[in-house]
Parts: structure tokens; C-alpha cells; sequence
């Protein structure tokens, strides 16, 4: 495809969301850089995609309605419990997304 979509003759890069840092008064963990496919399954994909500020009440309790889900493994790596939780979209004067806030 001329577009940059999908094509039997050569693999389609997907854009990645990176985590470079992180902070949490809470609870003490080793953090490592890491990345995640921007995809709309994901709160930071889909704010990063669609620029929209998520806000929920309990992580664990998103509307069926939403197409992402709270990704739970850190909790579960650190014994926590993620309660409300805000995924903000940094943008440039032009309104372009550029990275997000969590």
C-alpha cells in the first residue's frame, strides 16, 4: 500500500510509546525504560491518539464502554493497588499530541 499501511512485500513499523520516567511517593521499585505499542487497548495509546484526557475514579473499574483497559502489571509486580488514576496529553501550539502524562 502507497499510504504506509500493511503490505505482503514488507513489514509495517507500528509507532511505540515510551516510558522514560516515573515517579511514586507510595511504594519503592526499580524502574527500567520501556516501551509499548500506541494502540487504542491502552490508556496512553489511546490519549496519545486521540488527545483526550482519561479520568477514572478506581483504574480497575473502566466503563465497558472504553476501548482500553487499565494494564495492571506493575501493581501486581509491587504489591500495590492503583486507586484513581488522570492520563494527560502534552501537546504543542499546534495541538499535536507529542507525549502523555499518567
Amino acid at each position: 500500500m502507497e499510504n504506509g499501511g500493511p503490505s505482503a512485500e514488507a513489514g509495517w513499523r507500528f509507532p511505540l510509546l515510551r516510558f522514560k520516567l516515573t515517579q511514586n511517593d507510595s511504594v519503592q521499585f526499580l524502574f527500567s525504560e520501556d516501551t509499548l505499542p500506541l494502540a487504542e487497548d491502552s490508556m496512553a495509546g489511546y490519549c496519545a491518539l486521540h488527545g483526550e484526557v482519561i479520568e477514572l475514579a478506581d483504574a480497575y473499574r473502566i466503563p465497558k464502554a472504553r476501548p482500553f483497559r487499565f494494564n495492571a502489571t506493575f501493581d501486581e509486580q509491587a504489591g500495590y493497588r492503583t486507586r484513581s488514576l488522570i492520563t494527560l496529553p502534552m501537546k504543542n501550539e499546534r495541538a499535536k499530541s507529542l507525549a502523555y502524562c499518567n
